[in-house]
């Protein structure tokens, strides 16, 4: 598994699983990103407590964007080393999926993030997590 941000000896890190989308545009030029306050992420979040991966990923990307998405195909995982304030250190387990993003069937419940459509290399310098880019990479060169 690949392994991002940097790892503090000494600090214990929780684990954090979680499901990520790479939703790219049809000619595989663009891609769909969350733009919060923090900065830009890619649509997903964290697990709830014995869910799996794939309803992670559902339920975060109707949370953040209110589309239905339909997973084309896994791509991977990677941890994530972060820090989130105060003496919150997680090690976030990412599991990636390629997906197409339907219709918009509900209200955006995490009303802080708007989804928005930017050039692929203009996400990798967006986004501000290294797996994220990673795995916009990751799509692109393991593309059939």
């Amino acid at each position: 598994m690949e392994e991002f941000g940097d790892r503090i000896p000494g600090i214990s890190y929780r684990p954090r699983p979680g499901a990520y989308a790479v939703a790219l545009d049809d000619l595989r030029r663009g891609v769909g990103l969350v733009r919060t306050r923090p900065g830009y992420f890619l649509p997903g979040g964290g697990a709830k407590d014995g869910e799996p991966e794939e309803e992670t990923l559902q339920r975060e990307v109707l949370e953040e964007c209110g589309c239905s998405v339909e997973v084309v195909r896994k791509i991977g995982a990677a941890t994530q080393y972060t820090f989130a304030g105060g003496s919150a250190y997680y090690a976030k387990q990412c599991t990636f999926f390629e997906v197409r993003l339907g219709e918009r069937i509900a209200e955006p419940t995490e009303v802080d993030h708007k989804l928005v459509w930017v050039a692929v290399a203009e996400a990798l310098e967006l986004l501000v997590e290294e797996s994220q880019r990673w795995a916009i990479e990751e799509a692109l060169r393991t593309a059939t």
